[in-house]
């Protein structure tokens, strides 16, 4: 018998009963008693699967059949791969006649193991289990499509025939009556879900409505009547559901009869349009900085600014000079003054007057506690013969910028004051080209006291602008710093942003010969002289800029002296961002 480990199928015995033999059995096997098959040495085990029939096996004697080897030394080994050949070699040349004698095993082949009773009985389990789900989730999916009106479906799109169809009629004689307040509740909360999940708002309007003609007495139909109010105003019905959009109601209007006369036929003129309101003026609040307070009678400014100011360290009054634009210098003077040109500037306040002696003396009395040297002494300013309204003399520029920091204030730059003197107007001095209109003589380079000239007033209200002491300014002097603004409108423009002359000289203007207010000049920062004091300035709306300041429009080619140019309209191109004040927290203006 072959061996079980190369054998290429399993034998096994054919089963009882089984029919005979399409073929008569041999001569051969009838006449020869075939010896039965040889057995193995260890017990054989019944195969596991299904056996399949291929064919018959050949009589034992005639397969296991073998010639006898040959023993001994001498004789040569074969492999057992060898013996394996030589079996199949030799089943392969025998014939193969089926018979049903007894001794005749059929050869069978073993079954794959996905094709056992076992595993397609386990398919078809899985099988039933999936497809009893499917045949659940259909009927689960049709019945919430079709009665699940009262349940929260905001997240689920439900196909309804409204939307092809439109929304139906519903009248109140429609509805099914019902006694039981509880069962009316109930059918107003599944209507008003529905209202909630339609997908248009004709189809919300339509459950509304039939809420409230159908379960008028309900708590419902009150919500109901508040949505569909909100749908008259044009408003969203549900406020968490913006999606309903409420423009898309196109309510048909009632229509007209047709006109009876040639009078209802006339077409009435169309509307005229409407001038479109002025916007209401935008409230400004503005806030003093630390130290300042309005002053007793002052007046609203168009800019929110009063128009009068303490300062609460010497006492002084300082007068709002408007923001605009201003004439500066003149053409046909001195070099220096020239050419005129234009500047603009915000709003900002001016001393009323100089720094008189008696405000100085708070300045000194307050240094002096701190163990700091002030000039001018007082003995210097009682020699000159000032009492205490006449300006301060005999001041350096240094002390003057000492004196304006400790007050909370700065000195003036060459246009606020020059704008402060000669006004929006340009006056090339206060009162204009007429000579001075004071009684008496003013001798020139002579000191008065403070306002003692009501006539030396500026149009902004400032005092002494034409005459009285000369004044330091913040800008450095520089004989050409007007050049480079002739055809152009500078903003809140500083001087030079260093000195060019060695010492450095700083800008003084006020008192000149002619009391002319474009006078300007040069002074050594250290100079002391008995007609030469200073008046302070308040930026409130920004700091001036060093050198000509941003150029933004350009200026007409031919000018007039004494006439202010026309300002034309700005040209819509973006401006360099202005400087802002200081964040201020101090006086709240009242107004």
């Amino acid at each position: 018998m072959a061996d079980s480990s190369s054998s290429e199928y399993d034998l096994a015995p054919p089963p009882s009963g089984s029919p005979s033999s399409k073929r008569p059995p041999s001569s051969k096997s009838a006449d020869e008693g075939s010896a039965p098959p040889s057995q193995s040495s260890g017990p054989r085990q019944p195969p596991k699967p299904l056996p399949r029939l291929s064919r018959t096996a050949p009589p034992a004697e005639e397969t296991d059949a073998e010639a006898p080897r040959p023993t001994g030394s001498g004789a040569p080994r074969t492999s057992r791969r060898d013996r394996n050949a030589e079996r199949l070699a030799r089943r392969k040349g025998a014939a193969v006649e089926e018979d049903d004698e007894p001794g005749t095993r059929t050869l069978a082949t073993p079954t794959p193991t996905l094709d056992t009773v076992e595993t397609r009985g386990r398919v078809r389990l899985i099988l039933g289990i999936m497809a009893f789900v499917a045949v659940g989730l259909a009927i689960a999916m049709i019945v919430r499509a079709v009665g699940g009106g009262g349940s929260d479906m905001s997240d689920v799109y439900v196909i309804d025939s409204t939307q092809m169809f439109g929304p139906p009629t519903v009248n109140a004689r429609d509805a099914l009556p019902t006694t039981d307040p509880n069962d009316a509740e109930e059918a107003a909360q599944g209507l008003l879900g529905r209202a909630r999940t339609a997908l248009t708002i004709q189809l919300a309007h339509s459950y509304l409505q039939r809420i409230v003609d159908s379960y008028p007495d309900t708590q419902t139909a009150a919500t109901a009547r508040e949505a569909l109010e909100r749908i008259a105003n044009r408003q969203p019905p549900f406020p968490d559901i913006p999606s309903l959009a409420p423009e898309v109601i196109v309510l048909a209007p009632a229509p007209e009869p047709a006109p009876d006369t040639v009078a209802d036929r006339i077409v009435a003129p169309p509307p005229q349009p409407q001038p479109e309101p002025e916007p209401a003026p935008e409230l400004v609040v503005r806030v003093l900085p630390n130290g300042f307070s309005p002053a007793s009678g002052a007046e609203e400014d168009s800019s929110g600014w009063p128009s009068r100011i303490v300062c609460e360290r010497d006492g002084m009054t300082m007068v709002l000079v408007p923001g605009g634009v201003y004439i500066m210098g003149r053409d046909g003077g001195p070099p220096s003054e020239g050419p005129a040109h234009r500047v603009e500037l915000p709003p900002f306040y001016l001393d009323e007057h100089e720094v008189t002696v008696e405000q100085f003396a708070r300045y000194r009395d307050a240094l002096t506690q701190r163990g700091e040297t002030v000039l001018p002494k007082p003995e210097e300013l009682t020699r000159l013969g000032l009492t205490p309204r006449h300006p301060v003399v005999l001041t350096s520029a240094q002390e003057a910028l000492r004196y304006a920091e400790w007050a909370g204030k700065s000195l003036p730059t060459e246009a606020q004051w020059e704008a402060a003197a000669r006004g929006p107007e340009g006056l090339i001095r206060p009162w204009g080209a007429a000579p001075p209109p004071w009684p008496r003589q003013r001798t020139n380079r002579s000191i008065e006291p403070v306002r003692a000239y009501p006539a030396d007033r500026s149009a902004a209200g400032l005092f002494d602008m034409a005459a009285n002491a000369w004044e330091w300014t913040a800008d450095w002097f520089e004989g050409g710093a007007y050049g480079d603004r002739a055809r152009f409108v500078a903003y809140n423009p500083g001087g030079p942003d260093r000195p060019s002359s060695q010492p450095p000289r700083q800008t003084v203007r006020g008192s000149s010969p002619s009391h002319d207010l474009t006078y300007r000049e040069g002074m050594p920062i250290t100079t002391r002289l008995p007609y030469l004091g200073f008046r302070c300035a308040l930026n409130v709306e920004g700091l001036p800029v060093a050198g000509a300041g941003p150029r933004l429009i350009q200026a007409p080619s031919s000018y007039t002296p004494g006439v202010p140019p026309t300002v034309p309209a700005r040209p819509p191109q973006p401006q360099p961002p202005r400087p802002q004040p200081p964040a201020n927290t101090g006086t709240l203006v009242p107004f």
